[in-house]
């Protein structure tokens, strides 16, 4: 499979054989050490909810997690990622793949909103990127489409003098977004509802000016105020009010998926009915997460799969 050199995976009488690129290899013990399946849209389109922007490194495409299903092993979790809010400039590339970054810090700013294409605000934009991202799933039941998708960061000309939107520079509109002199101009060129959007930024604008949001109690909290800029009135709120006004998608992207292969506390990878797989180990996002479909911060995947594989290298010690 691309990306791991190994072609298949096989149980022998002595442990496994291994057919990779340089050849046949036999081991005792294997251990899946990969990423996760992100950027592989077949399985994308199997099991996540939503499609995603991955902004994690292009080689993962599920290499690992095929060949401990095709070993026999089972999986959980597998509609969960490592969630965030994505900016995609149409010229951004990763190892030649078209990727994004980040757009947490920009929806937290003060002068600004997100809203989907009925023109409506659906989240607080400073809740952390990863419970933000799971609004995306949400489904129109008149439509059955993705209610939240595509989705707008709508600024005004104060934001836009301030600070900078996915890295050009302070003052300039990203080649990717929209302008529009009035709020019903930018609404009409981005195929938003005008009037809906009209509303929005005036019930937004009338109690923004004093610190609140009534609907979603942005800023109200110091993990919404942390991302904030603190020299302004208040950190994450303040009206849209200057023209010009400006609008650029945002996509639900992922840092990495979190589902993946059941693994026992010692890290072997575990069949249907819950059996060790010979041995066969799985640490990092090839591994289902520990953290069900919740993120505690910043560092989760990877200390969770430097921990596993700690204990898949201790088993190893005393067991082979």
């Amino acid at each position: 499979m691309a990306g791991t050199g190994v072609n298949s995976l096989c149980r022998a009488d002595t442990g496994w054989v291994l057919t990779t690129t340089a050849g046949p290899v036999t081991a005792r013990a294997v251990v899946l050490a990969s990423g996760g399946f992100e950027w592989n849209p077949r399985l994308q389109e199997a099991f996540l909810p939503n499609p995603v922007t991955p902004i994690s490194a292009p080689s993962n495409t599920g290499d690992g997690l095929e060949l401990g299903l095709a070993a026999g092993g089972t999986v959980t979790a597998m509609r969960a990622v490592w969630g965030v809010p994505v900016l995609q400039d149409p010229e951004h590339r990763y190892d030649g793949r078209p990727s994004g970054r980040m757009a947490n810090v920009e929806l937290t700013l003060p002068g600004s909103i997100m809203v989907n294409a009925a023109g409506r605000r659906f989240v607080n934009e400073a809740v952390n990127y990863h419970d933000l991202n799971k609004v995306f799933r949400s489904v129109d039941p008149n439509t059955g489409a993705h209610a939240n998708i595509p989705a707008w960061l709508v600024v005004d000309s104060g934001y836009l003098s301030r600070y900078s939107i996915g890295g050009t520079p302070v003052g300039k509109v990203p080649t990717w977004g929209v302008s529009g002199a009035t709020i019903d101009e930018l609404a009409a060129r981005c195929g938003i509802d005008p009037s809906a959007l009209a509303a929005t930024v005036t019930e937004f604008n009338k109690y923004a000016a004093d610190g609140h949001d009534p609907l979603f109690d942005r800023g109200a909290n110091a993990a919404d105020r942390y991302l904030g800029d603190p020299r302004q009135p208040h950190p994450c709120l303040a009206p849209l009010a200057q023209g010009p006004f400006h609008a650029i998608p945002i996509r639900p992207g992922t840092l990495g998926t979190c589902g993946g292969l059941v693994t026992d506390q010692d890290g072997r990878v575990l069949d249907r009915r819950s059996q060790p797989v010979g041995n066969l180990y799985a640490a990092g996002n090839v591994a289902a997460t520990v953290f069900a479909d919740a993120y505690p911060g910043g560092g989760a995947t990877l200390g969770s799969a430097i921990t596993r594989a700690y204990a898949v290298g201790r088993t190893l010690a005393n067991t082979l």
